[in-house]
């Protein structure tokens, strides 16, 4: 109990704020659309972990991994394969090699320290990367489709452009580059399209569309808390 509330008070208002407010929306959401309880605990895990993870706080790992297992169940059924893939193969195990890659640049075993920026080099290497990366991940969906025989996917490109972008920002998570964020902003607007498009055909389809709406909006205010972070680092 006093680490929940060493965790609660440590928040500022804008953080409390959004968790109230966002675990409010869904709940409404869940009474309204009678939605399942996997994507309701899916999509309040998640909330939970990427504010987390804009705060700089390693306790996101613990609601991560709940979240990567059920989201990893919910896109099997869904039939987009590339989230499927990338969830069982990489953001599970992700989850505890975060946990090992943080834990030496954090405060009090909470708060992230050493942010980093790319460099203007790095910047061009990046978006060549995730456009030809994009480019492979679709070419090998209707494999990965045959493969876990998953229903057929009705958009490729955006399944592939947030399975790669998805990961590689995951990797840039891991190395604490603040431009992780941006990425994550389009991978959340395309994850968002795709859950658009399967309300009426899948049970969660509503819980998702909150989920990673929720996502993009806790994106847009890690991009702003990472920069502070940084500033506020390169001060000290």
């Amino acid at each position: 109990m006093n680490r929940i509330k060493k965790f609660y008070s440590s928040l500022d208002t804008f953080e409390k704020v959004w968790l109230i407010a966002s675990t409010l929306i869904l709940f409404g959401v869940e009474l309204y659309f009678k939605d399942s309880v996997i994507g309701i605990i899916a999509t309040l895990t998640g909330i939970l972990n990427v504010v987390l993870v804009a705060k700089g706080s390693m306790i996101n790992y613990a609601f991560g991994i709940v979240n990567t297992v059920l989201y990893t169940i919910i896109s099997y059924k869904a039939g987009y394969g590339g989230d499927f893939v990338t969830f069982l193969f990489y953001y599970i195990p992700l989850q505890f090699v975060g946990i090992y890659a943080w834990k030496n640049h954090t405060q009090e075993d909470t708060n992230l320290e050493d942010v980093k920026r790319m460099n203007p080099v790095q910047l061009v290497g990046s978006v060549v990367i995730l456009i030809v990366g994009t480019y492979i991940t679709m070419l090998l969906l209707p494999l990965i489709t045959d493969i876990f025989n998953m229903p057929i996917n009705e958009l490729p490109f955006v399944d592939a452009f947030t399975t790669f972008a998805g990961i590689f920002a995951g990797i840039l998570m891991l190395k604490r580059y603040a431009e992780q964020w941006y990425i994550w902003v389009f991978v959340n607007i395309g994850s968002v399209i795709m859950w658009v498009t399967m309300l009426g055909k899948e049970e969660t389809a509503v819980a998702m569309v909150v989920m990673w709406g929720a996502y993009l909006v806790n994106a847009l205010y890690g991009a702003y808390n990472w920069r502070k972070m940084e500033v506020e680092q390169n001060e000290n």
